[in-house]
């Protein structure tokens, strides 16, 4: 998706930026559009990882204060999460100020399944608690 707020990274980068924080290189990306405000990918890894890289804004980019550092207060709701039992992603690396994006990212491993923006309303969706539950 083309916004100001979503950073453009190249193959090269996102290779770098993966063996910075996971010590794997990317050998394949898909840019994932369904989100606002970050740049999400989801990395096939050479070491056989698939994950999700968010990135922040840039840091440079002017932005309204409760949009200021949400990488940051996501990764901490994901803690709180887990700490509460809820199924989420495993939040493998979260970098803040990275030394050459200068912007926040976070990975995550991969979860199967469609994103909110493209769930069909009325339809049951599985709880990833109980994958034979379905809520209305």
């Amino acid at each position: 998706m083309n916004s100001r707020t979503k950073w453009h990274l190249s193959d090269v980068e996102l290779d770098a930026l993966a063996r910075r924080a996971l010590g794997a290189g990317v050998t394949a990306s898909t840019e994932l559009t369904d989100g606002f405000a970050n740049a999400v990918w989801r990395l096939a890894l050479d070491d056989g990882r698939e994950v999700v890289l968010k990135l922040s804004p840039p840091p440079e980019l002017e932005q309204l204060s409760y949009e200021l550092n949400l990488l940051r207060m996501e990764a901490e709701a994901y803690g709180l999460a887990v700490a509460a039992g809820v199924p989420v992603p495993t939040l493998l690396s979260a970098v803040f100020d990275d030394p050459v994006l200068g912007g926040d990212h976070l990975l995550f491993d991969t979860l199967d399944g469609v994103s909110w923006n493209n769930r069909q309303a009325g339809r049951p969706h599985r709880d990833a608690a109980d994958p034979g539950h379905h809520r209305p």
